[in-house]
């Protein structure tokens, strides 16, 4: 169903039709055919009362192999909120064609009617609430803010599992140290393997107009990421043991870690300036690192390969063919991975200088210097603390820098004991004094640095 200022347009989805009675009122439809619809081949029909008058003499309709196009002609152009009058049941088999909102004009209409819907303003220029709402209606959503909904809903899955991986990487390493590199595929490599394979949805999303931008970046990006994981780490279980795999992990999940939450904040119309500066800086180090983590992975996969005659095939065999996977992975990273993350570096330039050219980047520096403290202020204070109690009891055991009774001056000092009083009367109450200093003058530049950037 398509409503215009003119015309309405109904479509019947009844294949192989027969039209047996088709009679039109000023103000009532009557259709009965038979075909082949949703129940089966059998007789449908249906009546409607309509919200305003038409010309009985204008209506018309054609049947096709796969379905029946009603046209009805308004005795005066005017918008009708609605096809039928109000308090009417609404009929369950009735849809909006959205696909035909901005032109109701039928292939059999004259030049003169053609030229003069051609003279009428847009409909969807003059009433967009009014399709906005009557999406809504029909579909309890409008199209766009699906797309936004199924995109926030990707983005945000995306960074729970990105950090989830870098969650466990990072604590197994602050608990087990060096050896926990070694675990690090055991660890998050299904969780890995999922996100990757997630990812190949952004390969679909321009080609079906869900994000702007192109197919080429984004498939090379996620295929180059797929050849190293599955092919190079997850078929030999010496590469999972690398240490320079968990480090590759680390590099991949940090640059999804900022990617995922920006574009999140894009969907939903909220710029972070902050966010906005580390996605398009983060990549300077860590494209480069990770095409280097990925060369290096390859490189070894491929000496293990050539040693076991892995996904080899020799001569002779029936096919007469010979093919050497550890050689086509070598001639792989001298023909992608080098050209290819030059290729990705150079467009995250161009896109790094649109998106920032606008920004004053004084002020991420600012932020930066405004809000580091936060963490390493106290940690600062931790440490400072602990090595002094370390320093206080490797004096206290020794009596170094200490005078003791009886003496020429007639006094006692005890060093450690100082320090230990140093501590709590100045570190603990410098370190809370100077959070508070540093809180309020964040507060003062970095709000009035917000007000200057809107």
């Amino acid at each position: 169903m398509s409503l215009v200022v003119g015309q309405i347009s109904l479509k019947v989805d009844l294949k192989d039709s027969q039209v047996d009675d088709f009679t039109c009122t000023e103000s009532r439809i009557n259709f009965q055919a038979t075909g082949r619809g949703a129940s089966g081949s059998q007789d449908y029909g249906f009546t409607l009362e309509l919200f305003g008058n038409i010309s009985p003499d204008e209506c018309k309709f054609t049947t096709s192999d796969a379905r029946v196009d009603i046209s009805l002609k308004k005795v005066t152009p005017s918008w009708w909120p609605q096809l039928c009058p109000p308090g009417t049941e609404k009929l369950h088999f009735l849809k909006i064609d959205f696909d035909k909102w901005k032109s109701g004009e039928d292939e059999t209409e004259s030049d003169e009617e053609k030229a003069r819907l051609d003279d009428q303003r847009d409909i969807l220029a003059d009433y967009p609430d009014v399709l906005q709402r009557l999406q809504t209606q029909e579909l309890g959503y409008r199209k766009e803010q699906g797309k936004k909904v199924y995109l926030a809903l990707y983005n945000l899955l995306q960074f729970v599992g990105f950090l989830y991986i870098v969650t466990v990487l990072g604590l197994r390493l602050a608990r087990d140290g060096h050896e926990a590199t070694h675990e690090a595929y055991e660890a998050v490599g299904k969780a890995f393997k999922f996100c990757q394979l997630m990812q190949f949805l952004e390969v679909l999303h321009p080609m079906f107009g869900y994000t702007k931008g192109g197919v080429l970046a984004p498939l090379m990006q996620t295929t180059g990421r797929a050849v190293v994981l599955f092919l190079a780490i997850d078929t030999d279980e010496r590469v999972q043991r690398l240490t320079i795999v968990a480090y590759l992990f680390l590099v991949w999940a940090i640059v999804e870690l900022v990617r995922y939450p920006h574009y999140l904040m894009r969907l939903v119309g909220v710029h972070v300036a902050q966010l906005e500066w580390l996605r398009y800086t983060l990549w300077i180090p860590l494209y480069p690192l990770g095409a280097l983590y990925e060369t290096l992975v390859l490189l070894r996969a491929a000496e293990f390969m050539e040693a076991t005659d892995r996904f080899a095939v020799r001569l002779p065999n029936k096919w007469n063919v010979t093919f050497d996977m550890a050689l086509a992975i070598r001639i792989y990273v001298l023909v992608a991975i080098l050209p290819g993350v030059s290729y990705l570096m150079s467009m995250m330039q161009k896109a790094r200088r649109k998106r920032l050219r606008s920004r004053v980047h004084v002020a991420q520096l600012e932020w930066l210097r405004y809000t580091l403290w936060i963490p390493l202020y106290p940690l600062g204070a931790l440490y400072e603390t602990l090595v002094l109690l370390r320093a206080a009891e490797f004096m206290e055991a020794t009596d170094r820098f200490a005078v003791r009774l009886p003496n020429k001056w007639n006094v006692t000092f005890d060093m450690a004991l100082a320090i230990r009083i140093y501590v709590l009367v100045a570190i603990l109450p410098g370190v809370s004094y100077l959070m508070s200093m540093m809180q309020k003058a964040r507060r003062k530049r970095l709000r009035s640095r917000s007000k200057k950037l809107a």
